[in-house]
């Protein structure tokens, strides 16, 4: 949840160089001279297609994709970067998929980061390279500490001064950090040189030149900037232009926070609750992530919005969480807006369904065009939610969503074309896209299209095709798979017949609520399929599909009554002096 701005490749920047150059990029191996590269002291994996160069000797990004992993990587630059030359200010550990290094040599520093290469070049690279190079501009050097018979003892107003550098305001108190608003904060008090500079350090931030922007956000941040102290203090947190220090981080984060900078105040919430660096308070940390919130942070918001909706570091509050996810959503969070249609349309245990609110959340949702909220819409004009119903317009809603390829949007449309509901009926057509549904793991297109292969529509008839979707959709917990499950253990169709299976699957839909489900399960209770035998259990399960006006369970009931009424045995007449007495 720790808010962070992550650049990566872009996979079709990437694939556009690619087709510009007309074919695969020549090989470029270690030694030799490509282009601009600063004098090839940065080392390249052998065998590495350079697809990417924008730069000059002294700043530049080249990218590079192979054929070696991630680890054949990672072995690669320790092995090459492990030598005196080499200055190393952060490396990561060897993660499966990921792998960064930073450091500088004579005038250069240079960043490396590895990731397995994006779904666009797969095809081509196993694992893709970004190096970035640019001037070194070496930190200003602690003072050498003297031998321990040449220290001289330092003045009190020394150790006070040195004291003070690393000290968090002296009235800090965190219960207070409601009455610190940034809205309140002067200004006036800081130069507009720093002002400036600030933004200027944003600009290489922003470029992911770390080490310059960390120099500057420093600079700033002593300078009394308040959003330069959190930004010097994400620099510690993440290891961006400094070396990776939790303490300094909270340190810079408190004294943002003080000032009224919203951010910090999100990220020393952060440390509250989680316990980094200072004592694990989870009550303290939500305060002052309200303190954040309050002032409109989104991150902030999002987290309590999810806070409350778990119950996780809160009580679990959904009207809470709604209160939250609506504030950030009014900020076009597209995650809140979502949240708030899901919240609004269909209501919870202590709220009814709000269909005019979940309009305007579904709108607010389309104008970022957003594929859930145009199958959502879809299915309002469907089901007749705050609309009349309309097939045809749920079909034109659809659209956008079948553009990019939303599975759910998929699995919807190949209802329509099997009940013919707004579209001409067409089980070819509804095959269709159940495919496309089931092939992305959507458990509604997956069962029906199981459903196709059992009936033998628009497809042909297949059992076995049949059970494979099925058993996909089942692992997702759906009612109508489970059932179907059962159906073909029960009848013994593309596997062997087995009641007690059958069972297994009927139960698990019946618990659902599914009347087919229910109706099965009371006719093994009642024949003794698969369970023992028990009259009481077949009535309660046919009574349940029964109230949900299931016709066959209806007639299992009644006939169940007139063999109880055959079968039980007659009273007998009590003797009559037993009667006298």
């Amino acid at each position: 949840m720790k808010r962070k701005n992550i650049v990566g490749l872009i996979a079709l920047l990437l694939i556009g160089a690619l087709a510009f150059a007309g074919c695969v990029p020549s090989i470029y191996s270690k030694g030799v001279d490509y282009g601009d590269f600063p004098d090839r002291k940065i080392p390249i994996y052998d065998d590495a297609v350079v697809f990417s160069f924008d730069g000059s000797k002294t700043e530049c990004e080249i990218e590079y994709g192979t054929g070696g992993t991630i680890e054949d990587i990672t072995e690669f630059y320790q092995k090459e970067l492990d030598d005196e030359d080499y200055t190393i200010l952060w490396e990561s550990d060897s993660y499966k998929d990921e792998y960064y290094v930073e450091g500088y040599i004579e005038d250069i520093y240079f960043e490396i980061e590895a990731e397995e290469a994006p779904a666009k070049l797969e095809r081509y690279f196993s694992t893709t390279v970004k190096i970035t190079v640019e001037p070194y501009i070496e930190e200003e050097e602690e003072k050498a500490v003297p031998e321990e018979d040449e220290k001289a003892e330092a003045t009190p107003e020394e150790k006070e001064d040195a004291e003070e550098t690393i000290k968090v305001p002296s009235d800090f108190n965190p219960s207070r950090l409601d009455e610190k608003r940034i809205a309140d904060f002067n200004w006036d008090n800081i130069p507009q040189e720093i002002k400036t500079k600030f933004d200027e350090g944003m600009d290489y931030y922003e470029e992911e030149n770390y080490k310059l922007a960390a120099e500057i956000f420093l600079e700033c941040a002593e300078a009394g900037h308040p959003t330069a102290m959190g930004m010097i203090g994400d620099c510690y947190y993440f290891g961006e232009g400094k070396q990776e220090d939790v303490e300094k981080a909270v340190y810079w984060y408190t004294r943002g926070a003080w000032l009224g900078d919203e951010s910090s105040q999100y990220s020393l919430a952060y440390a509250y609750i989680y316990g980094e660096s200072v004592e694990q308070d989870t009550e303290l940390g939500i305060f002052i992530m309200e303190c954040a919130a309050n002032q409109g942070y989104l991150y902030a918001q999002d987290y309590l919005g999810w806070s409350y909706e778990s119950g996780i570091y809160t009580e679990r509050d959904i009207k809470q969480a709604a209160y939250w996810y609506a504030m950030a959503a009014e900020q076009e969070d597209i995650e809140a807006i979502m949240w708030m249609v899901e919240y609004c349309m269909f209501g919870t245990e202590e709220t009814d369904p709000d269909y005019e609110q979940a309009i305007k959340y579904l709108e607010m949702g389309m104008e970022q065009a957003n594929s859930t909220a145009y199958y959502y819409m879809a299915q309002c004009y469907y089901n007749g939610y705050y609309y009349e119903v309309d097939f045809e317009k749920a079909v034109e809603y659809l659209q956008p969503a079948l553009e990019d390829e939303y599975d759910w949007a998929q699995a919807m449309m190949g209802w329509m074309y099997y009940e013919g509901e707004g579209v001409e009926q067409s089980y070819e057509q509804a095959a269709y896209y159940y495919e496309l549904a089931a092939e992305q793991g959507n458990p509604m297109g997956m069962n029906n299209y199981g459903d196709l292969f059992e009936t033998g529509l628009g497809v042909e008839q297949d059992y076995d095709l049949a059970f494979l979707w099925y058993s996909r959709a089942a692992n997702y917990g759906g009612d109508v798979a489970q059932y179907n499950m059962g159906h073909f253990y029960y009848e013994g169709w593309s596997v062997e017949r087995d009641y007690e299976r059958a069972v297994y699957w009927f139960k698990l839909s019946a618990d659902q609520g599914y009347d087919e489900s229910q109706f099965s399960l009371g006719r093994c209770y009642e024949n003794g399929e698969g369970v023992e035998q028990d009259l009481s259990l077949a009535k309660y399960w046919y009574q349940l599909a029964a109230d949900q006006g299931h016709a066959d369970a209806t007639a299992a009931l009644e006939g169940m009554e007139d063999v109880e009424a055959a079968t039980e045995p007659e009273k007998e007449e009590p003797d009559q002096e037993w009667n006298m007495v």
